[in-house]
């Protein structure tokens, strides 16, 4: 009885609709790359822009402008398309991160005997699982009210949300 589990164990399993899938794509890809060949790049300005930008992005005391687009459309040549102005919220130190970032892996692995092993969601360092997509944006504002503070400000579609008060347009 015990040969007979061990034997259905490692006895191969057929392969499923998605990995026929996938080895049909792969092998459709691999003659499109094998025809047309890959793009001549000899410069790699983009991977240079991208690498200098990542570097600028990690220096510390970087200072930034953030505003808002006003998207009430109105007439007021010389600004955006739907003519909207730019409102000013902070002076900022970096580049904002995607409220949808994540500290740590979004996904775990973990095996169950039922059912193998599992692609599971996992927690943030503070207990709580992200959404997989997010609309709004941290940005690290320095206080409008002269104080000294850089404090996280989440900057949505509808909405700004600090811990310190903004001046308000007139």
């Amino acid at each position: 009885m015990v040969v007979s589990v061990l034997f259905a164990a490692c006895t191969p399993q057929p392969p499923t609709s998605d990995q026929v899938q996938q080895k049909r794509m792969e092998t459709l890809v691999a003659e499109g790359v094998a025809q047309v060949g890959a793009p001549a790049i000899v410069n790699f300005q983009e991977l240079r822009d991208m690498k200098e930008t990542y570097e600028l992005r990690d220096q510390t005391g970087l200072v930034i402008y953030v505003y808002l687009e006003n998207m009430i459309p109105t007439i007021v040549p010389g600004h955006t398309s739907l003519g909207g102005k730019l409102t000013f919220v902070c002076v900022g130190t970096g580049y904002g991160l995607p409220y949808g970032t994540q500290f740590s892996n979004p996904e775990k692995v973990s095996w169950h005997e039922r059912s193998g092993w599992l692609k599971l969601p996992q927690a943030e360092p503070n207990g709580l699982f992200m959404p997989s997509t997010a609309e709004g944006t941290w940005i690290k504002c320095k206080d409008p009210n002269g104080g000294k503070e850089v404090k996280p400000i989440l900057l949505e579609p509808r909405g700004v949300y600090s811990p310190f008060k903004f001046p308000v347009d007139k």
